[in-house]
């Protein structure tokens, strides 16, 4: 979370402030993860191939790759030499479940003034 967190702030001169940017951000990344894998692998990017390779990006076995630009970077580059990869996003492990849910933290926001704050970060 801290280096998405650091990253953001350097982008847009402040920290997130709206509820589950960071796993929105996962959930882009995975699907970006997955397409380019697919991808790689000269299967026809279509919807069916994404969902396909979802776990594959997201989760054990592979070298962890973290969210931010240099771990994106390793990660396109791991995939492109055909390696496999574990994604551990910006809200945490972006592993699939059987159901195909993904567990990570959640974020207890509530108003102040008007403005979304965040209160609480509670793990799994």
């Amino acid at each position: 979370m801290a280096t998405y967190d650091a990253d953001y702030l350097a982008e847009y001169g402040s920290p997130p402030s709206q509820p589950f940017t960071h796993n929105t951000y996962d959930a882009v990344v995975v699907a970006a993860l997955a397409a380019y894998e697919a991808q790689v692998a000269d299967e026809e990017l279509t919807s069916i191939a994404v969902r396909d390779h979802l776990r594959s990006v997201a989760g054990p076995p592979g070298e962890k790759v973290f969210a931010g630009t240099e771990g994106l970077t390793k990660a396109f580059e791991l995939l492109q030499d055909g390696k496999d990869i574990d994604y551990v996003g910006a809200a945490g492990d972006v592993d699939f479940d059987e159901n195909g849910d993904v567990v990570t933290p959640i974020e207890i926001w509530c108003y102040e003034g008007g403005m979304p704050t965040m209160q609480e970060l509670r793990t799994p």
